[in-house]
């Protein structure tokens, strides 16, 4: 579930939708304020309720190439550990642990969850990706609301689902 500080600061985990096994609030896209601000709110920032794991560690996000119109860059985002952000543009967004996001790929307003690999040319706007999902060169999500609800699962709201599933009856 994503935290209600990244989701949807100040108002704690009220309007929630269950979808299947992920739980999205009416608009998780709202990161002016709380763990993304430039200032996080003071309680993003409590550990006191954090559970240790003992899971690997991970590298530091990359962002590489740096060249006009290939520029891997992230901005008011959350990346985690293992991400890699390479000649793309991520904005307003949450990258979970060991993301791929490749050349020319446009990610805006997305929460996208771990082990997920976005390639080239794609656009992703207001969606959720499950883990472990491999969205196609020039897929283009969140742009389209009819083809969205046909394709994927789209909330009253446009917040698009993205599941394995989904993805593998598109046969693309």
């Amino acid at each position: 579930m994503v935290s209600a500080c990244v989701a949807q600061p100040g108002a704690g985990l009220q309007r929630l939708h269950q979808l299947g096994e992920i739980v999205l609030p009416d608009d998780p896209f709202e990161l002016e304020s709380g763990a993304a601000a430039a200032v996080p709110d003071e309680e993003c920032l409590d550990t006191s309720d954090l559970v240790e794991s003992d899971g690997q560690p991970l590298a530091p996000a990359k962002f590489v190439h740096n060249e006009d119109g290939r520029r891997g860059s992230a901005v008011n985002s959350l990346v985690s550990g293992g991400c890699i952000v390479s000649g793309a543009e991520v904005t307003n967004s949450v990258l979970f642990s060991n993301v791929l996001v490749r050349s020319h790929s446009v990610i805006e307003d997305t929460v996208v969850l771990p082990d997920v690999q976005i390639n080239r040319n794609c656009r992703i706007k207001r969606a959720v990706i499950d883990r472990r999902c491999k969205l196609p060169d020039g897929l283009v999500i969140g742009e389209d609301p009819v083809l969205d609800a046909q394709r994927f699962h789209r909330t009253e709201n446009g917040v698009v689902l993205v599941t394995r599933g989904m993805l593998k009856k598109l046969a693309l």
